[in-house]
């Protein structure tokens, strides 16, 4: 949540895509899914993934409170976007993640994503890495 200022969350909070996570009325956790990728993918990453035709569930800003890591409550928003986008017959899902948190990367890859490429996203100035996971 250090990216994510108190207003930057609220903001979110409003999409309609944003899934809240709850435990006894208070928000532990974030995530916003979509049928389209956000604005900052461009044409060239459409080209990298598998597929770039195929349908796909796109999720960002899965975000855990600090207060909550470590309990698994990661695995249970990354399992619930998983299950969504298979019950609506999407063949991946697709992320984008910091490039330099090497743990969560390790995380992802053992949850079966692959790696499409990583490039500086000059909207958020980071440098951002394209993963997907083939869902059948």
């Amino acid at each position: 949540w250090k990216r994510y200022t108190k207003g930057k969350v609220e903001q979110m909070i409003k999409s309609e895509n944003m899934i809240i996570f709850k435990k006894e009325n208070e928000a532990i956790g974030t995530e916003k899914i979509s049928d389209q990728p956000t604005s900052f993918y461009n044409a060239q990453d459409k080209k990298n993934w598998e597929n770039s035709k195929a349908n796909a569930l796109y999720f960002t800003a899965l975000a855990i409170s600090p207060k909550y890591h470590g309990m698994g409550y990661g695995s249970v928003l990354l399992d619930f976007v998983e299950n969504y986008a298979k019950e609506n017959r999407m063949d991946y899902l697709r992320m984008t993640m910091f490039f330099k948190n090497k743990p969560l990367a390790n995380y992802y890859i053992q949850k079966g994503f692959t790696f499409q490429q990583k490039r500086k996203v000059r909207e958020l100035d980071l440098i951002l890495s394209f993963c997907e996971k083939r869902l059948n």
